[in-house]
């Protein structure tokens, strides 16, 4: 019987789904402020990650880029499914082109979640899905 009643929940949760709607809700969570440890994680990781396959890390986005960042990620939303970043919406770079290293000029704003997934149809779709959820409180 509870089998029943929870698919009833979801197939009623997608009778309105729409792939174009906007399921964006006002975010009450705190705002992201990114702090200098968090940042100099950040970019070890991308150092770390560029030197593992190999990219040219030259021109690498620096610690010395901190202020930069830290007002891109408090005023910027995320490329792919238009979110604030907040601590639970967590930014990350993601590299335009795979080829190259985590440089200024390679890079989109993204919520880390949203990296796990590399088509970027796939990904929105998967995003809206999440957030059609959270409008239904189904998790």
């Amino acid at each position: 019987m509870s089998q029943c009643a929870n698919a009833i929940k979801y197939s009623s949760a997608y009778d309105d789904f729409k792939m174009n709607g906007d399921y964006n809700a006002e975010d009450t969570d705190k705002p992201i402020n990114i702090t200098m440890p968090y940042w100099t994680a950040k970019v070890e990781s991308y150092i770390e990650q560029d030197q593992k396959k190999n990219r040219d890390s030259s021109k690498n986005v620096t610690i010395g880029d901190y202020e930069y960042f830290k007002e891109l990620f408090e005023k910027q939303r995320c490329y792919i499914c238009n979110c604030k970043f907040t601590w639970k919406n967590r930014p990350t770079l993601d590299r335009i082109n795979n080829e190259l290293g985590h440089s200024k000029d390679n890079e989109i704003q993204l919520i880390e979640t949203v990296t796990n997934d590399t088509n970027e149809l796939g990904c929105v779709l998967t995003i809206k899905i999440k957030l059609n959820h959270m409008r239904h409180h189904m998790f």
